[in-house]
């Protein structure tokens, strides 16, 4: 199965508990670097600033490497021996309206629930905290990633509810802060903060099936149209019938004059079709006719 947002976020996520009765939620964006709330690892943390992480695949115990102020900078770095090959990729761009995505452990469900949350804006100073509407958080999600979705890209870490019954929301410290206050001993680069290769691929595959949504684009067969991620990770073959390959020679002469017209608007162009229909030769063709001109 390929990789979706939802897998990839369940994979980087862990519990994190200590001796107390509380726990939380962090996750990977380092190999061996969790993000979480300073909340969250104040509450968990053993006196020797340990604190217990589930990870996907078992357990492990963290350090605790810094841990900001809960009153202004609520977030905490925990340093982990285990290597983890999903991490996340923060960023801050973020729109009215966008749908954001999260993850986190509750009492409710504590193998870890899904959540999903409209960004309302941003409050606070020089707009560190993001105001979230239409979902409901409760306790345990404190430290969760929260994704944009348009993005796919993590733009906060969870922080509370704005109620514990209902769908009202709650708020989240935008990443921006975290990659602005971080220690120098732990300060990375923003592509350098999160290696994630998976999480990167997957990026680039919503990027290109946002450009494939243009309806300027070249379809040998209408009738046969995927979603772009299919296409590109999981392709799926169809057997031709007769008489579609026949309509597709009678339109040959216009497909590459269609192609041509498209290119002349926008600087990529898709052709899509089942396997066999002519891609690799209209492309040829299109190519010739460019040089050519």
């Amino acid at each position: 199965m390929p990789d979706s947002l939802q897998s990839l976020l369940i994979e980087c996520t862990v519990k994190i508990w200590g001796d107390k009765d509380s726990h939380g939620t962090g996750f990977f964006v380092a190999p061996n670097l969790v993000l979480t709330a300073a909340h969250v690892t104040e509450a968990s943390q053993s006196p020797s600033g340990r604190v217990r992480l589930r990870l996907a695949d078992g357990e492990c115990w963290g350090k605790v490497v810094f841990a900001g102020d809960p009153e202004r900078d609520d977030f905490a770095l925990v340093q982990t021996k285990e290597a983890n090959d999903v991490t996340a990729v923060l960023d801050s761009d973020v729109k009215l309206g966008d749908q954001l995505l999260t993850y986190g452990f509750t009492k409710a469900c504590p193998t870890g629930e899904p959540v999903t949350l409209e960004y309302e804006g941003s409050h606070g100073s020089n707009g560190s905290l993001i105001k979230l509407k239409q979902g409901q958080l409760v306790p345990g999600m404190s430290g969760a990633a929260l994704v944009n979705q348009r993005t796919a890209r993590v733009i906060g870490v969870v922080l509370d509810t704005r109620s514990r019954v209902t769908d009202l929301g709650g708020h989240a410290l935008a990443t921006q802060v975290v990659l602005d206050r971080t220690p120098a001993d732990h300060r990375l680069g923003q592509r350098d903060f999160a290696i994630a290769a998976r999480w990167e691929r997957l990026v680039s595959v919503l990027h290109t099936r946002d450009l494939a949504t243009s309806p300027n684009h070249y379809w040998l067969f209408p009738q046969e149209k995927v979603d772009v991620v299919d296409a590109f990770i999981e392709p799926r073959y169809t057997v031709l019938r007769y008489e579609d390959l026949e309509r597709c020679k009678e339109s040959a002469s216009n497909a590459v004059a269609d192609c041509v017209r498209i290119l002349e608007q926008q600087e990529l162009l898709f052709l899509f079709g089942p396997y066999g229909s002519g891609k690799s030769i209209l492309t040829k063709r299109v190519q010739r006719h460019l040089w050519e001109r």
